[in-house]
């Protein structure tokens, strides 16, 4: 049986962080395209969401949610998505990170379309935008796979 008094759970985020900078530094077009991942799913959690910087997120949920729900989960949708952003700079399973954030990014914008359609500024070109950043998604998602 593991004697878990001896397990060191730093040393071990520590040696994951050196090896993600070791594994950057040898493909700097990844490590960009990782952190602009990152910073999207940042952006939209941290910034638009759970600081509420951009009231039309919540007002999106609001009309797909209702009013009362709106706050709460606004807020663990943005929480959820900063967690996006540290699962993708872990680099830790990347072809299933890559699925869920398909998931996420279909699953929200068929949901704001169907119901939220007239508080999105331009849906055509959210679904553009989206359908680019799946492909960034996937491809370094594919690309950290294959240089393992």
């Amino acid at each position: 049986m593991k004697d878990y008094r001896t397990f060191h759970f730093p040393e071990r985020i520590r040696a994951l962080i050196k090896q993600r900078i070791h594994f950057w530094r040898g493909y700097p077009l990844f490590a960009f395209l990782t952190f602009a991942i990152a910073a999207v799913w940042i952006v939209f959690g941290m910034w638009f969401k759970v600081l509420g910087i951009v009231p039309r997120h919540r007002l999106i949920v609001a009309a797909i949610l209702g009013d009362s729900a709106a706050g709460p989960v606004t807020v663990l949708v943005g929480i959820a998505e900063i967690g996006m952003a540290l699962w993708v700079l872990s680099g830790l399973y990347p072809r299933a990170c890559a699925a869920v954030q398909t998931l996420a990014i279909v699953a929200m914008n068929a949901l704001e379309i169907r119901l939220a359609r007239n508080l999105l500024l331009a849906p055509m070109l959210m679904l553009c935008a989206n359908a680019i950043f799946l492909v960034v998604i996937w491809y370094c998602a594919l690309k950290s796979s294959e240089t393992r």
